[in-house]
């Protein structure tokens, strides 16, 4: 499953007819369409939020709102963790102000110079941790003095941040006034992010953690309409129709991971355009997820088959045995 949501598609993934190859193109002009299908950052007012995504997101608002230091979003690739905190940042941006550390490979003193850097005011060369501890804390009280709106850092892929440095959000996060935080702070990555705070260091880190909550894909009842949110034509009788039989298989092979929908309905859409069609088939979504895998994806994949099966018939071989022989 990783091998698929990792792998990218050759097509680009901008909103504008213009900026696509002919390809494109004319995939959406045959199906009558104003934007290109199955993007992986649709403009706000077309990202579908399904229950999953609407739970996690009103979690964030309530923790930000309730001046939460901590924030943790964690799920597998795909699953859309990043345009969910994108989301929030944008529909809350007239109350606080966000700093996006894009780089979660930064050192502690980087991510204090970043930090800085966003008030537009200059720092010693070559400064300690200590110095820029405390010129942070200056600035941050200064800021609070002549300005209302709160400062939030978020993370993105924080399961990469080192040890060392989630210390010193630890550390910097605990700032406050009497009434609020001088930072609130908003981690999300993937599952080992959580591996990583099981860490005996990181306990303060994980104690600190309050809200937190795990983003999942899609469910079964939901993919339909996120397909036709996706391919939704100007002319009804151009839109594309996925069988019932093609959005099963859909969702069993890709466990409804919103970036894994994307790239086998893209390539489903694409081989049905190719044909003159305007039904996406079963066989259609079998051929582009096949497509999506390496031999070497496919070849663990069997072998995860056959480990198990091999165990499954061990074990019913020993209880006929035990069975049989009067064991049982």
């Amino acid at each position: 499953m990783n091998e698929l949501i990792n792998k990218t598609d050759n097509l680009p993934e901008a909103t504008s007819l213009a900026a696509v190859p002919n390809l494109g193109f004319d995939c959406a002009s045959f199906f009558s369409m104003h934007k290109i299908p199955f993007t992986h950052t649709p403009k706000k007012k077309h990202i579908f939020q399904h229950e999953r995504f609407l739970h996690v997101k009103n979690t964030l608002l309530f923790g930000i709102a309730s001046g939460e230091k901590l924030l943790k979003i964690t799920g597998e690739t795909g699953v859309g963790k990043t345009l969910l905190v994108n989301d929030v940042l944008s529909s809350i941006d007239h109350e606080h102000y966000p700093i996006r550390i894009l780089n979660p490979r930064i050192s502690p003193k980087d991510l204090l110079c970043q930090i800085i850097d966003e008030f537009g005011r200059p720092y010693p060369v070559d400064p300690t941790i200590e110095q820029l501890m405390r010129m942070l804390r200056f600035i941050l009280h200064e800021h609070y003095t002549k300005n209302d709106a709160h400062i939030l850092v978020w993370i993105d892929d924080a399961h990469l941040l080192s040890t060392n440095t989630l210390l010193i959000i630890d550390k910097i996060s605990s700032w406050a006034t009497p009434s609020r935080a001088l930072l609130q702070f908003i981690i999300s990555g993937s599952d080992e992010l959580n591996t990583k705070l099981d860490n005996p260091l990181l306990k303060s880190v994980k104690n600190n953690i309050r809200f937190s909550d795990t983003l999942t894909g899609i469910n079964k009842t939901e993919i339909s309409d996120y397909v036709t949110s996706c391919v939704q034509s100007e002319e009804r009788h151009d839109q594309p129709q996925f069988m019932p039989r093609a959005l099963d298989l859909l969702f069993r092979q890709t466990n409804g991971n919103p970036s894994a929908i994307n790239n086998v309905a893209y390539k489903a859409l694409l081989a049905a355009y190719g044909k003159g069609h305007r039904t996406i088939t079963r066989k259609l979504i079998q051929t582009a997820f096949l497509e999506s895998y390496t031999p070497e994806s496919t070849a663990r994949n069997n072998k995860k088959w056959i480990i198990a099966f091999s165990a499954w018939m061990c074990v019913n071989v020993s209880l006929a045995i035990a069975y049989f022989g009067g064991f049982l």
